[in-house]
């Protein structure tokens, strides 16, 4: 006998909580909170906007089949097998495939281009004729070698852009986004909706004080930069360390504050700062739960983002959102957010004399930091996620109605 599909073997007190239910919404994605980053951000605050109105349940991965909450998002787990396809490691599980193919979900909204979950979602839903939608999450960095070029041009021929035409609706989180997709994908642009990335400005609004960061690293009698993102050097931390040694000879009261998982450059990053001769002024802290995150922003003086690329540049929202000004790499993603000397600076990609000069100018000049800040908390307003819930909903709505 074929036991019932998980998602009705949930408990529904696990799964819906007391809300209205409209849709059966169901979230796809590699990776999910406790584990941090930007998508996985993205789709909890998604998920939990969604899940007042709707019967919302996230499906990703784990060692095992779990059921159960993650503060209020329902949330299933599967076990996978990993696999490195040379262009990244992506999961690949049976189980989620199965559970896909039964579930009675009105939409799947599958999330990252580039990822099995997704290409395997596509395909079900094409054969079963049902929607799926699917955020692209993409940031195209340039190929570290010909044969990962090799690759990524066969997948994105044979695969990845198959899935893209087989979704009713793509999402782009910028305007800089939705132009790639149609220029090198080749996704036609009435089939694409811009949603922006959100930010919970609840949150921002009254932060928890900072005190105890503060006193477990030292920082009282400091000026912080922070930087808030994966250990990795796509993420540019490296220009960051550099750049470090050029402020402190001009402002010695300074500590960076580098926040986030280690993704493989940690002991290369150390490594450096102590060669540098500036290891006591820089932090690593590892990932830090969300409460301690708030604290991070409302001690910090600015955010540095030295990115060599950004899918939508999240802490960027969150810094905004917290009135403090950025300084980041000038990229079309970025430039969306950031006007020169307005709520923040720019800088080339790589510049590490650039990014000092910058780093140096904010702190400073306390006017022009207090400023910024306010003036990067005004352009934010309009990105709380209960907006991008609601036109997300919309969007919903739009492909369930030429469905009739």
């Amino acid at each position: 006998m074929t036991p019932n599909p998980i998602s009705e073997r949930i408990p529904l007190k696990y799964r819906f909580g007391e809300v209205h239910i409209d849709m059966q919404i169901i979230h796809l994605v590699q990776r999910f909170p406790p584990d941090i980053g930007g998508v996985e951000n993205h789709v909890f605050n998604l998920a939990r906007k969604l899940s007042e109105r709707h019967k919302v349940t996230v499906f990703t991965f784990g060692r095992e089949t779990s059921t159960g909450r993650f503060d209020s998002v329902d949330v299933v787990r599967f076990p996978f097998v990993e696999i490195n396809w040379r262009t990244g490691f992506t999961r690949l599980s049976i189980k989620m495939a199965a559970e896909l193919a039964r579930t009675g979900a009105e939409i799947i909204h599958a999330h990252s281009y580039g990822f099995t979950h997704v290409d395997m979602a596509a395909r079900i839903r094409r054969i079963q004729k049902k929607p799926i939608l699917l955020t692209a999450h993409y940031d195209r960095s340039p190929a570290s070698s010909k044969i990962i070029k090799t690759f990524r041009t066969l997948y994105d021929n044979f695969i990845g852009i198959p899935t893209l035409n087989m979704a009713d609706r793509v999402i782009a989180l910028t305007e800089h986004e939705k132009r790639f997709l149609n220029r090198e994908f080749r996704v036609d642009l009435s089939k694409i909706s811009v949603i922006p990335n959100g930010v919970d400005l609840e949150a921002f609004l009254s932060p928890p004080e900072p005190k105890p960061l503060i006193e477990r690293y030292g920082l009282k009698e400091d000026q912080v930069v922070l930087y808030v993102g994966r250990i990795d050097e796509k993420k540019g931390i490296q220009y960051l360390i550099r750049s470090a040694k050029l402020v402190l000879s001009e402002v010695p009261r300074c500590k960076y504050l580098i926040v986030g998982p280690d993704w493989g450059a940690l002991r290369m990053l150390k490594d450096m700062s102590i060669r540098e001769g500036i290891a006591e002024n820089i932090i690593f802290t590892g990932a830090i739960p969300a409460e301690e995150l708030l604290m991070a922003y409302n001690l910090c003086d600015l955010l540095a983002l030295p990115s060599l690329g950004e899918a939508t540049g999240l802490v960027v929202l969150e810094a905004m959102a917290s009135k403090r000004p950025v300084i980041a790499t000038d990229m079309p993603v970025i430039r969306e957010l950031i006007e020169q000397g307005e709520n923040g600076l720019l800088v080339k990609r790589g510049d590490v004399e650039g990014l000092a000069e910058a780093t140096v100018r904010l702190l400073k000049d306390d006017k022009l930091k207090r400023r910024m800040g306010i003036e990067a908390f005004n352009r934010i307003k309009l990105k709380d996620w209960q907006h991008v819930a609601e036109e997300t909903e919309r969007l919903y709505n739009d492909v369930l109605s030429h469905l009739k």
